[in-house]
């Protein structure tokens, strides 16, 4: 597999929900195992489509996120600027490991409500 092949699937595996239901509130973004530029860009467009569709509480999965540079990062924020200036929320959910640790460093963990997994972050919401 070349490179880009691996990139493009990476790409391609994020994942949006919306708990199935037209009037369900909360959106979740799974975005797989990396949120670099392109991932994040994706993330954005899919936070606009919600906001679009009513929806005001958004959880991001980043349990399964190895990777994550700074384009990602601020994809993050932007993201929650852009849903809390509409009166909406957006928390995360992260595992233990290097993603935790960028977040912690970056202080981006005082911005977002932060869970160690997809049921507490539900149930939070």
């Amino acid at each position: 597999m070349q490179t880009r092949d691996k990139f493009d699937s990476a790409l391609r595996s994020i994942k949006v929900t919306a708990t199935d239901s037209p009037r369900s509130p909360v959106a979740i973004i799974d975005v797989g195992t990396r949120l670099d530029y392109r991932a994040a860009a994706r993330m954005k467009r899919r936070f606009k489509q919600f906001a679009a569709d009513g929806r005001q509480r958004h959880i991001v999965d980043l349990s399964q996120t190895s990777a994550l540079d700074s384009a990602g990062l601020a994809g993050l924020i932007s993201a929650l600027r852009a849903v809390r200036d509409n009166g909406g929320s957006v928390d995360l959910v992260v595992k233990a490991g290097n993603v935790t640790r960028i977040l912690e460093l970056t202080s981006v963990t005082r911005a977002f409500k932060v869970h160690p997994s997809l049921q507490e972050a539900l149930a939070a919401v």
